[in-house]
C-alpha cells in the first residue's frame, strides 16, 4: 500500500479519541515547508484525529496529551496500520 492511500483511508476514520470526524494527525511529524503530497514513510505514522483533539495535543504536548485521555497514540498508530494492512490484503469485514 503506497502511504498516500494509507492518508486517504486515514481521512474516512473518526477520531481516535472522541468518534468525531476526523483528518490526519502525523505522531513522526513532515515538518514545515514539505510536501506532504509526496509519498512518505511518515504518512504511515498517521492517525485519525478531529480538530478540535489534533490542536489540543499540539498545545499541551503528547505526553499530557496520553495522560488526560489515558490514550497510547503509538500503540493506536500499530493497531490501525495493523487493521488498514490486513483489510488490504483479505477484503473489509
Amino acid at each position: 500500500m503506497k502511504s498516500l492511500d494509507y492518508l486517504k483511508k486515514i481521512r474516512k476514520d473518526n477520531c481516535c479519541v472522541c468518534g468525531g470526524k476526523a483528518e490526519p494527525h502525523h505522531m513522526k511529524e513532515i515538518g514545515m515547508g514539505r510536501n506532504r503530497q509526496l509519498e512518505r514513510a511518515e504518512h504511515f505514522t498517521a492517525l485519525a484525529m478531529c480538530r478540535g483533539h489534533h490542536s489540543e495535543l499540539h498545545t499541551i504536548g503528547l505526553v499530557s496529551f496520553q495522560v488526560k485521555y489515558n490514550i497510547n497514540l503509538w500503540r493506536e498508530v500499530a493497531y490501525q496500520l495493523v487493521e488498514v494492512l490486513w483489510e488490504s490484503q483479505n477484503g473489509s469485514e
